[in-house]
């Protein structure tokens, strides 16, 4: 590699806990701790400490976590399967390892209000993240109709439906 940076695009690598382990395990075996991976994970990475443990054996690992929200009705609303109480418990159990986090947030639900942002930024800071996504909520229209996945924002709030524009 010219680059000590590996970036996994896989939202779901930290799933199957053996695997992932294996994986950085064999990397670290080949090419040593001086690479610095950013993977994404679930908040329910903070109870893998063997992971965690691998992770931090590198010179430097980020993780990028789906925070989403610290409001629970909007965590609630886009069926994220966690409360806020379980992302600060995660956060500060994460802190406890020698592996960053890239807190990633998205704004515009129903139930959040400004004062919610503030506390997000707030929260990004008194837990010194190494980086933060702060993104606008979004969604593809149709996605319930024709997939049967879960939309966050209904097809009747889009202001048009062609796909180009997604």
């Amino acid at each position: 590699f010219k680059t000590p940076y590996i970036f996994f695009v896989d939202n779901d690598l930290s799933v199957d806990a053996d695997y992932s382990l294996k994986l950085f395990e064999k990397i670290l075996e080949r090419y040593g701790p001086s690479l610095r991976p950013y993977l994404f994970a679930r908040i329910g990475v903070y109870q893998n400490e063997r992971l965690l443990r691998a992770l931090e054996r590198f010179d430097h690992a980020t993780i990028g976590i789906g925070v989403e929200s610290l409001n629970d009705d909007t965590l609630r609303e886009i069926h994220k399967g966690q409360t806020s109480e379980q992302i600060y418990t995660a956060i500060e159990t994460i802190r406890k390892y020698n592996v960053s986090v890239n807190g990633l947030f998205f704004f515009g639900g129903d139930h959040e209000t400004v004062e919610d942002i503030r506390r997000s930024v707030r929260f990004c800071i008194d837990n010194g993240f190494f980086s933060v996504g702060l993104f606008a909520m979004y969604d593809f229209p149709t996605r319930e109709s024709v997939l049967g996945q879960p939309q966050v924002i209904p097809d009747h709030l889009f202001i048009h439906r062609d796909w180009r524009f997604f």
